[in-house]
């Protein structure tokens, strides 16, 4: 059976990526479950992430991300679903943590610990190298899965 053919399990961990548009960029949302021993191609892969769900909002209006975020968070089991969204934008990050009812009393990304938060700022500016160095990694150890529905994820992962 393939990756993509088992069912969304609400007890796996999720990874929501968010990296928020700006007037001249779309907002995306990525969504990752972690599954581990998961039998593929003949082999156990541990740890394989799948993307589950995706979206490219153009323009968007950011209480409509906002309450999509949310939306995704009840579908996918509340207490399994962390947010990780670029702190560029700390208004909307704010905007998040609000939602939540986390504290938006945060100066600096690496102060909001994933123990205590739901909504995790990551500060893409300083650590976009390493982000790349572990994208390259998933994909070449084939610890990625993501369907052909997602092209033009695909084609953003591909010119990454």
């Amino acid at each position: 059976m393939a990756v993509e053919e088992i069912p969304v399990s609400l007890y796996t961990p999720k990874s929501v990526g968010v990296d928020w548009g700006f007037s001249s960029t779309a907002t995306s949302i990525v969504v990752l479950e972690h599954m581990n021993n998961q039998f593929r191609d003949g082999k156990i892969k541990e740890d394989v992430k799948r993307v589950i769900d995706c979206h490219l909002i153009e323009k968007g209006d950011p209480i409509q991300i906002v309450e999509l975020c949310w939306s995704i968070w009840t579908k996918y089991g509340y207490m399994n679903v962390w947010y990780y969204c670029d702190a560029a934008n700390a208004e909307l990050t704010d905007l998040m943590k609000v939602r939540w009812n986390e504290s938006a009393n945060w100066i600096r990304a690496e102060d909001v610990s994933p123990g205590n938060n739901k909504i995790i700022p990551v500060t893409f500016n300083t650590r976009h190298k390493a982000m790349l160095y572990d994208l390259h990694l998933m994909v070449s150890k084939d610890y990625l899965a993501v369907q052909p529905k997602y092209d033009k994820l695909i084609t953003s992962l591909r010119t990454a």
